[in-house]
């Protein structure tokens, strides 16, 4: 039964794709933004199973069990982190794409600045950055598929990057943007359903929620602590690399495509508003499960050896084997409506942003250009996961704290500014890059990253304002 209902939401997958693919997809806002005909339900679930995949359902459970309450602070960084997205950049972004033609990250940002000689050095820039950590990011995607299909098939590691992997790169490649959006709306759904049954069963058969919260302060007080244990200054550093996750938002690019694929006339507030109760209710039940495994379940199965495989541990215990097949789907789930966005959005910046540019590219559809990157970037991914070793949380905070801290301040500034600047936004790319790889591993690099881009930018916009260069 385990394997049928599983095999039933591959199905459905396909399905969708299938579908989606039927649809006319002749100009690059077909295949990269289905035509900017997004309503609220679908950007808001698509925003949010996009940028939180199979890091909610396996890393952020780990978080759970190792660090305790201190990591729901996840749930007001995410929140902040969305505001930014839709409150603060949204409607500007959209309507400034549309006008100017932009259907990703660095075009977006060649176009707003004039389609100069400097923009368009920016905008390969940009698309680099892009395209390293949204392979990263892919691969964390792919890692993810392995570690849960091994955990519960009689497969290896390899095997489970491989049938993930295969199986984002087809019906992305199918149906394109509306396909991944589509899928999105139903994956995130079941990733709700399954850690908002989880962390209740788990809780109750550990003896329930008094039972949970002493046995872990018996195990470590700090792990029932908000600020795991810590007091006056140390506060800072117990929140800080928390909160600051919401920085990285504006530099997702798969989640700036949804800002830009709105329906005109949408209101972003009630998409902020479904998405962040998506948000809170999914990462507090993460933690709440990795918490009551922690408590209780530690000697079970692989989950003291590798805390971020509890979820699907605990559900072949006490689930029947239909459910424990719907459980594993939700994982795939994550991991492909995250791996489908990441990797289509690496696809878009390759082939809008170089392939498309080139005179030859003409000869051929922007459709079988992109679904050709797919397969190319999607091969690299699932090679590079096949290092089972790998820890998809920190795999995840680099990709993520990459193009928070490299693209980031661009995109606010282009979305924000009544005349960007060129020359200001290649500044914010180089350095935020550079701080992005050269503080790689400090607790503060995306803050750090950030806020250089943001100087950079605001230098260079401030010396031309003043010089009176409008260019």
């Amino acid at each position: 039964m385990t394997l049928i209902a599983f095999v039933l939401y591959v199905t459905l997958i396909f399905g969708i794709g299938y579908a989606a693919s039927r649809y006319a997809m002749r100009t690059a806002e077909d295949v990269h933004l289905s035509g900017r005909r997004h309503g609220t339900w679908t950007s808001a679930f698509s925003a949010s199973a996009s940028t939180e995949s199979g890091f909610v359902l396996l890393g952020m459970v780990g978080m759970g069990y190792a660090v305790g309450m201190n990591a729901l602070w996840i749930v007001p960084a995410g929140m902040l982190g969305y505001w930014i997205n839709w409150h603060l950049l949204g409607r500007k972004l959209r309507q400034r794409s549309e006008e100017i033609g932009a259907v990703t990250v660095p075009s977006f940002i060649r176009e707003v600045t004039g389609n100069t000689a400097v923009s368009r050095v920016a905008a390969i820039i940009a698309s680099l950055l892009a395209i390293v950590f949204l392979t990263a990011y892919t691969t964390a995607q792919f890692s993810a598929a392995g570690k849960a299909l091994s955990s519960q098939f009689e497969i290896s590691h390899g095997a489970g990057v491989l049938f993930g992997a295969g199986l984002v790169v087809i019906y992305a490649g199918l149906g394109g943007f509306r396909a991944v959006a589509w899928s999105d709306n139903v994956q995130a759904i079941m990733m709700a359903f399954c850690l908002l049954a989880m962390p209740i069963i788990a809780v109750i058969a550990a003896g329930g929620p008094g039972v949970v919260m002493g046995r872990l302060e018996e195990i470590d007080p700090n792990l029932v602590h908000i600020f795991h244990g810590a007091s006056g200054m140390g506060i800072f550093a117990a929140i800080v690399p928390w909160l600051m996750l919401a920085l990285a938002y504006p530099g997702q690019p798969h989640a700036v495509a949804r800002l830009m694929a709105v329906r005109e006339g949408v209101r972003f507030g009630q998409v902020y508003g479904v998405a962040a109760i998506w948000f809170a209710l999914v990462y507090s039940g993460a933690v709440i499960l990795g918490m009551a495994a922690r408590a209780a379940f530690s000697d079970l199965g692989t989950i003291g050896a590798d805390p971020e495989t509890a979820l699907p541990v605990l559900a072949a215990h006490f689930l029947p084997a239909v459910l424990v097949g719907v459980t594993v789907a939700a994982i795939i789930a994550a991991v492909s409506s995250t791996a489908d966005s990441t990797l289509l959005s690496a696809a878009s910046n390759v082939t809008v942003d170089g392939i498309q540019r080139s005179p030859w590219s003409q000869t051929v559809s922007i459709l079988w250009l992109t679904r050709g990157v797919i397969v190319i970037l999607g091969a690299l991914a699932a090679w590079l996961a096949m290092d089972e070793t790998g820890m998809i949380f920190e795999l995840v905070l680099y990709a993520w704290s990459g193009l928070g801290a490299s693209l980031g301040p661009a995109v606010v500034y282009c979305a924000l500014a009544g005349r960007p600047r060129a020359e200001a936004v290649l500044a914010g790319l180089v350095v935020g890059g550079t701080m992005a790889f050269s503080m790689h591993g400090h607790t503060y690099d995306l803050l750090m990253g950030f806020t250089a881009g943001i100087l950079a930018i605001g230098m260079v916009h401030f010396i031309m304002a003043r010089n009176g260069d409008d260019a």
